[in-house]
This record gives C-alpha cells, sequence and structure tokens, in this order.
C-alpha cells in the first residue's frame, strides 16, 4: 500500500487519471482505497489456510459475502446522494476498506475456531469443542489413519 501510495503521480497518470476533473477525485479515492490491502491480504492468507484445513465452503463463503458486500456499498454510495456532495468515492473507499476488514476478522476467526478434522481427532479435548465429540481416545490416531512403517520395512 505504502508502495501504491508513494508513486501514486506515475500511477495515476499512467491510468489517464491525471487530467481535471478526474485528478482530484483519484487523489481523494486513492488513499482510503489503499487502506484496504493490508486486510484484503490478511483475509486472502486465511482463506487459503481454510482450504488447507479443508474447509472450502467457510473461505468460499467468507470471499462470496466480500463481493456482496462490496457490490452492495458501491451501488448504494454511488447511487446517494453522497455522489452529489461530492464524496461519494471517498466513501466508497472508506465502506470497501471496512468491509474487507469484516470479512478479515471473520476469516482469522474461523481459522482458529475451525480446525481441519485430522486435528480435531488428535488434539487433548481441551484445544476445540469438537474434540469432545470425536470417538477416538485422547492422542489416538483415527482408524482410517495409515499405519506407521514398521523398523523392518525402513
Amino acid at each position: 500500500a505504502l508502495v501504491l501510495w508513494l508513486g501514486r503521480r506515475p500511477l495515476l497518470s499512467a491510468l489517464s487519471l491525471s487530467r481535471p476533473p478526474l485528478d482530484d477525485l483519484a487523489e481523494s479515492y486513492l488513499p482510503v482505497a489503499l487502506l484496504r490491502l493490508p486486510p484484503l491480504l490478511l483475509l486472502r492468507a486465511s482463506s487459503a489456510v481454510l482450504v488447507g484445513y479443508q474447509r472450502v465452503k467457510a473461505a468460499s463463503l467468507l470471499n462470496l459475502a466480500l463481493a456482496c458486500a462490496d457490490t452492495a456499498a458501491f451501488y448504494l454510495l454511488l447511487h446517494s446522494s453522497l455522489v452529489l456532495a461530492g464524496g461519494g468515492l471517498v466513501a466508497v473507499g472508506a465502506a470497501v476498506a471496512a468491509t474487507c476488514a469484516i470479512a478479515a476478522a471473520a476469516a482469522v476467526t474461523a481459522v482458529l475456531l475451525l480446525p481441519p478434522d485430522a486435528a480435531v481427532r488428535v488434539l487433548p479435548r481441551r484445544c476445540c469443542r469438537r474434540a469432545a465429540a470425536a470417538p477416538e481416545a485422547e492422542g489416538a490416531l483415527p482408524a482410517d489413519a495409515p499405519a506407521a512403517p514398521s523398523e523392518s520395512s525402513l
């Protein structure tokens, strides 16, 4: 985000946003929009962890919820009276930064509360709620786990 902010003049020029009246709009929108990048990176990393945990539905739902919230924010704020007052793009930037921060917080919470199924079977019962429902004894491997290699096979 800092690199994009420092290079905003060449970036806006390359996007043909350096001429009036677009230059003022772009200059006011860019800093607020760049606030979205850190939580977005956290959301993407958390989504990747959830997918690695085999929680693809949870990761997909979080990203879908963010896309829907962003779409609603763009539509509602750009078609409201905020645009007439001149603050529409800044309001949109703030809204999408806020929705992204909320989605990132939800994703991190999901990573912490939704361990992978294999870990639920071997974690001590005090580590997660679902471990108490696991039929295996504490610390035991599940019945369908592959057997450890014997010394003779090594």
